[in-house]
């Protein structure tokens, strides 16, 4: 929202508050050097916001003048906490105040960091699996205690199994053979993925602690 200043009353207005004060002169949609003369006066340029603290915030503040001329905006920084007393008449001290808004940052940002390696690993997980439908998925617990299931005795019951090589024409031990290897191979894959994630979520802890 752009402002303007009468430099000799001091009043600041918008463009459309300084046209309602002007209801008998035809103004331009764009205001221009020679607008502004005309009317007697000077655009209030923005001005960055100070740097603050989590504890502390900006605010507008008027305007002032710059080295160069310029009107521009005015900040000043304040405390987002100061020290009260309660309905009850129990005391709430600044420090204290800050101190719990800090915990407060960080247990969030700590929230934030996890939930980024969360993802991170499910991604991981993802692309380990890519090229297998959900459906399939589902079924390797079951191909697994199966084939578990076929090497600890021939004669154990593998419905499972049975279908697949019904439909393969593959023999039952090589179907184990395979089940087992990707089973393996995922397990390896996978352990490695999560092993990462569970220390970067520890050493996230440590450095909280620290």
């Amino acid at each position: 929202m752009s402002l303007y200043i009468n430099p000799i009353t001091g009043d600041i207005k918008t463009q459309g508050q300084w046209r309602a004060a002007h209801p008998n002169v035809s103004l331009p949609r764009v205001w221009r050097a020679a607008t502004l003369a005309g009317l007697g006066l000077q655009p209030v340029l923005e001005a960055p916001a100070p740097v603050v603290t989590p504890v502390q915030t900006a605010v507008r503040d008027g305007v002032t003048t710059d080295a160069n001329g310029n009107v521009v905006q005015a900040w000043k920084v304040v405390d987002k906490f100061e020290s009260y007393f309660d309905d009850e008449d129990v005391p709430h001290t600044k420090e204290k105040q800050e101190a719990a808004y800090m915990a407060e940052l960080a247990a969030k940002e700590l929230e934030g960091k996890v939930a980024a390696i969360e993802a991170e690993f499910a991604e991981q997980v993802k692309q380990i699996t890519a090229g297998y439908s959900e459906d399939e998925i589902k079924t390797w617990d079951k191909q697994v205690a199966e084939a578990e299931a076929y090497t600890a005795n021939a004669a154990a019951p593998t419905p499972l199994l049975d279908a697949l090589t019904g439909a393969t024409g593959d023999s039952k031990a090589d179907l184990v053979g395979r089940v087992m290897f990707k089973a393996n191979a995922y397990a390896t894959a996978v352990g490695a993925v999560l092993g990462a994630k569970q220390k970067a979520v520890t050493d996230l802890s440590n450095q909280g602690e620290a």
